[in-house]
């Protein structure tokens, strides 16, 4: 690195990576107050103080070490939320006030090899978080939501994340506000010989600064809040069980795959997944165990199933709280692929039994294709499934999720 020296009545200055010279001297009994001093400079934005201590130019002193403030904060980790450049511009302008507002000490000094050895103590903020306090803050978010003219299921998850993180910056200024302070932590800050000149480790600097602010969140286990959310979210409300139901349904009937990715947090491969699950499932079910046959006759069936089951009509309709959990109410108009059953009969007739499976499934296959044009239905009926808790507490029909399947398409 080039340096580039000035001299302005007797006092020695650099200006690219400010040199401490020599005048004046360093040593163990002043290395502490000059070190303290930068720190209080850096807190203040006043170099002037620690200009005069080191013998050195204000100007030039700020322009090497005046981000550290801002370092220290953008260092300070946030683990628990994925946070927008906004949001987490919002969070260092809050750190950065908090590290203004911390308390430091210098301790000593102590002679090293290439220089001293500062200990600084930093009495940090406590703003320890739980999970417990991030599951209240997902459901304040929630309620939040539901007081907009959209609704919590109107909100798009950027939108979802961006209210939590407010939450959660708001939670921890009033965490600030009742100074909640540590037992002082400290922090060794080395001032580095250069030849004649001393300069101060800017990484220990932004490690100070960091430190002042004790974002713990070591106590949070996000699974655990998932599973919290999730819960709250099913118990909270007849219409969380009505949209949660929808979603599923429509993601295995339908195609559309928007409410269920919302709602489980998935992405699109996740919801074709459970999807493509179900299919297979109602086939394996009613018309053939795919492992059995071709794949060229499976994937023949499992589009023309698929096509069938847009055809499939239902409504979540009434929710009611039970002892257990809830029992929901879904009209279903069931679909009919009786035909089907003739259709393989009038197969097996025509080839003296013969089950070859290219006759069979070849006529299985266009016969639904010609279902999936001309739906015919029965009369609408009601089925009642129960939300019950699983072994992990949440809750899900998977006890009652055939009494749909058999109610939503007659074979």
């Amino acid at each position: 690195m080039k340096f580039i020296q000035y001299k302005r009545a007797g006092l020695c200055l650099t200006a690219a990576a400010i040199l401490l010279t020599g005048c004046g001297g360093w040593s163990e009994e002043n290395a502490a107050d000059r070190t303290l001093a930068l720190i209080r400079a850096a807190v203040s934005d006043d170099y002037s103080t620690a200009a005069d201590a080191m013998k050195t130019d204000a100007d030039a002193l700020r322009e090497t070490y005046g981000g550290m403030i801002e370092a220290g904060a953008a260092s300070v980790e946030i683990k628990t939320l994925e946070l927008s450049d906004e949001s987490r511009a919002a969070f260092n302008t809050f750190f950065e006030e908090l590290i203004r507002g911390a308390e430091y000490e210098a301790e000593g000094a102590v002679k090293t090899e290439d220089g001293f050895a500062v200990t600084v103590n930093v009495r940090p903020i406590d703003l320890s978080v739980t999970t417990d306090d991030l599951v209240a803050l997902y459901k304040e978010a929630y309620n939040k939501a539901e007081d907009t003219a959209e609704g919590f299921y109107g909100t798009s998850t950027e939108e979802e994340m961006e209210m939590i993180a407010g939450l959660y910056l708001d939670s921890l200024k009033d965490r600030a506000s009742r100074e909640l302070y540590r037992k002082a932590v400290p922090v060794t800050v080395h001032v580095i010989k250069d030849g004649s000149s001393f300069r101060f480790n800017t990484e220990d600097l932004t490690g100070l600064f960091r430190s002042a602010v004790h974002l713990d969140e070591e106590g949070v286990d996000i699974e655990e809040v998932d599973r919290q959310f999730t819960s709250f979210l099913i118990r909270e409300s007849a219409d969380s069980q009505k949209h949660w139901l929808q979603a599923e349904l429509d993601c295995i009937y339908k195609q559309e795959y928007m409410g269920f990715m919302k709602y489980y947090d998935a992405d699109l491969e996740e919801a074709r997944q459970e999807h493509d699950f179900n299919v297979r499932y109602i086939m394996q079910k009613y018309l053939l165990d795919p492992n059995d046959y071709s794949e060229e006759y499976v994937e023949k069936i499992y589009k023309a199933l698929e096509k069938n089951m847009l055809n499939c009509k239902y409504t979540v309709d009434d929710v009611t709280g039970t002892n257990e959990g809830y029992a929901v109410t879904v009209i279903i108009e069931p679909l009919s692929m009786q035909g089907i059953t003739s259709e393989i009969g009038r197969v097996l007739t025509e080839n003296g039994g013969s089950r070859d499976e290219a006759s069979v499934y070849n006529a299985i296959a266009q016969a639904m294709d010609n279902m999936a044009s001309s739906p015919v239905y029965d009369d609408a009926r009601s089925v009642v499934v129960r939300i019950l808790p699983d072994e992990n507490g949440q809750l899900s029909i998977d006890e009652d999720w055939d009494l749909i399947r058999d109610a939503m398409i007659i074979w």
